[in-house]
């Protein structure tokens, strides 16, 4: 099975809506402690989170990737590293990226077998009626993917405890733009993670 978790990136101390940073770490640890339990961990093995700002983004946005993400990652990242959250799903951008596992922007190894570090995604180009953005950064080491030309949308494969299969499609044609599989020792990973 899978634990999804959702949490909120609008509502992190923007002058403009409440600030609810302290309820939503306290929500998103207790969910993750109970997620990441050794009982519960045996029966649902991957933890995805997904909030609508990406963590981790290259697009030539200041705003958004240069300040936003860096917030977003104080707040999170050590989280999501304490209780073993495989991968995050954003939006917002109107483009798709994915990074190799990473920790305060340092990445862990250029693979997915055994990451034990958090995958980030951006999918932020389905629906979009503003135009995609395509215009980037010079890409730092923790991306893997860069991709604004297409429309499109993913699909998580969980083929067992084990093996995840990431697909990034085309809207308009289902045509596969990007893949990749995560695979977890989950043996290994027990001693590491439970609490």
């Amino acid at each position: 099975g899978v634990h999804f978790a959702y949490v909120s990136t609008e509502h992190l101390g923007n002058k403009k809506v409440p600030d609810f940073t302290d309820e939503q770490v306290d929500f998103l640890r207790a969910d993750l402690a109970t997620a990441a339990s050794r009982e519960q961990r045996e029966k649902v093995p991957w933890i995805v989170v997904s909030g609508h700002r990406p963590l981790y983004c290259s697009t030539k946005d200041f705003y958004d990737c240069g300040m936003n993400s860096v917030r977003l990652r104080k707040v999170f990242e050590p989280i999501f590293k304490e209780f073993g959250v495989d991968l995050y799903l954003a939006g917002h951008l109107h483009n798709y990226e994915r990074s190799w596992p990473v920790f305060n922007g340092v990445v862990e190894k250029r693979s997915y077998v055994n990451a034990q570090n958090t995958v980030h995604a951006v999918i932020g180009s389905a629906g979009d009626n503003e135009g995609l953005t395509d215009t980037w950064e010079q890409c730092p080491s923790w991306s893997a993917v860069q991709e604004g030309k297409h429309v499109g949308y993913a699909e998580l494969l969980f083929t067992n405890s084990s093996s995840m299969t990431f697909n990034y499609r085309n809207a308009a044609t289902g045509a596969l733009l990007d893949s990749f599989e995560l695979t977890k020792d989950r043996a290994q990973r027990r001693e590491q993670v439970f609490v």
